[in-house]
Parts: structure tokens; C-alpha cells; sequence
């Protein structure tokens, strides 16, 4: 692995991608919310619906160590009916987060205003000592609700849709979320970047193209009313022919 930005001529052992990622402080008034995707060349997210198959096995080690720094992982309901989701970490980096100031695992965090979320997912009990919350709106199945009240905490945090930026008021005083993963899905994404919520993107760059009408790293509406956000390069990383690139997402008020 080679770091192309800020350059280094010294290789690096693709193992430890992200050892010494350094995040800023959250501010006061939120937490500091980072966006995490996988994409191919032409901006596709998902092969025949799914996420799996496009990184490769540095991509998940890469999506390990994001999570090894942040207090919760957010999912979109779609995201967990489509693919395998697992938003814990192994044993070996709950001993890092610890050493953070971190509880040994990140809440799990599913959005969905349905719930129409299959309970029996092992999603809710993937490790010890793990959390799940779901957050939905006040429209959502009261039925679906006492399912899922047996494996995860449900709050309601909004009318049709749970809302974000209530969300991560809850994430914060309820559970002393300062830093957020988000792992989409892409209108998951979307929501957040139009409010204007989200702080970096990481995005993992796969060597490999699908066309057609596959799903994006942003699906839905225009962003800020069609406006483009703009993105300031962190960091770029290289390992065979994939590319790990982090970038800081600059406020509306500064692009």
C-alpha cells in the first residue's frame, strides 16, 4: 500500500490502514458524523442489489477501523433486508476502543420509518456487550414495534421518517454518541448531505465498472437544490489498484 496523499515513498502494510486516523473534536452542538461507502469506478454501490463483491478484503479491514473510532454505526432498514450487516468489531480492536474511552463495541443503529426490519437478523445480537437501536417515526407499525422491542431499543424520533438531525441529538444524550459512522444506504446518504449533517466521506474506490442501473453513492432528490457539496481531499491511499480516499465535507456556508 502506498500513501499518494499527502505523498510518502515509504510502502505501508495494508493491515494497518487507518492506525493512525485522527478525528476532529465534535462540536457543541452535534456529533461529528462521517460517511462510509464502498463505490466503483463509475459511481455504483451495489452488484445485483448488494454491496458485497465490490471491495476487496482491505476494504473491510478499512470499514473495521472506522468503526473502531466511533460510539455508533448507523444503517438504513434496506440495507440490513439487502445485505449481511455486522456493525460490530472483532475482539482484537475492542481492546483499541477501550484504550480510546470507548465502550468495547459501537451501538448498532438502524433507521427505518416501516419497520419493516426482519427481527430474527442476527443483526441484534451479533457479539456480547453489543447495542442496537432503532429509530423510526410516529407513523411506524406498532406491531412491527413490540417485535423488534425484544431485541433492540426503538425510539421515535419523527413523523413519517425518523429525523436526523433528532437522531443524533438522541445519539448524544442518550447514549454519549460524539462520533457517528454512517454506512448508508445511498438514500440514507442522501438525507444526511442535504441537511447538511455530514462532516467526511469515505469512499473506497473499487477497480471495476457495472454501468446500467445500479445504485449510486447518493440516491434521491437534487442536494441542496442542486447545488453540488463540495469535498476537500484528507487523505488518498493506494493498494492494488484500489483506492481508499477520505475527504472533509465542507459546510454550506464555506463551498
Amino acid at each position: 500500500m502506498l500513501r499518494l496523499f499527502p505523498p510518502s515513498a515509504e510502502p505501508l502494510d495494508p493491515n494497518t490502514i487507518y492506525d493512525d486516523l485522527e478525528l476532529p473534536q465534535p462540536g457543541p452542538d452535534r456529533s461529528y458524523v462521517l460517511i462510509n461507502m464502498v463505490s466503483t469506478v463509475d459511481g455504483k454501490v451495489a452488484l445485483r442489489g448488494r454491496a458485497a463483491g465490490l471491495g476487496s478484503a482491505v476494504d473491510h479491514v478499512a470499514m473495521r477501523k472506522l468503526r473502531a473510532v466511533v460510539d455508533a454505526v448507523v444503517n438504513g432498514a434496506g440495507t440490513l433486508r439487502r445485505e449481511h450487516v455486522n456493525p460490530t468489531v472483532p475482539p482484537a480492536l475492542e481492546a483499541r476502543r477501550v484504550a480510546l474511552g470507548l465502550t468495547p463495541q459501537p451501538v448498532g443503529v438502524l433507521m427505518s420509518g416501516s419497520l419493516d426490519v426482519p427481527s430474527q437478523k442476527w443483526y441484534f445480537q451479533a457479539r456480547p456487550g453489543y447495542q442496537a437501536v432503532v429509530f423510526t417515526g410516529r407513523q411506524g407499525d406498532p406491531e412491527r414495534a413490540r417485535a423488534l422491542a425484544q431485541h433492540a431499543r426503538v425510539i421515535v424520533a419523527g413523523d413519517e421518517e425518523p429525523e436526523f438531525t433528532r437522531v443524533l441529538e438522541i445519539l448524544r444524550t442518550d447514549f454519549g454518541a460524539r462520533r457517528v459512522l454512517v454506512e448508508g444506504g445511498p438514500r440514507l446518504n442522501q438525507s444526511l448531505l442535504s441537511a447538511g449533517l455530514a462532516d467526511e466521506l469515505f469512499v473506497t474506490l473499487a477497480p471495476k465498472l457495472l454501468g446500467g442501473p445500479a445504485l449510486s453513492l447518493v440516491e434521491g432528490d437534487s442536494l441542496l437544490a442542486g447545488a453540488p457539496v463540495q469535498l476537500d481531499l484528507v487523505s488518498a491511499l493506494h493498494h492494488e489498484s484500489e483506492l481508499f480516499l477520505r475527504y472533509r465535507i465542507r459546510s454550506v456556508s464555506a463551498a
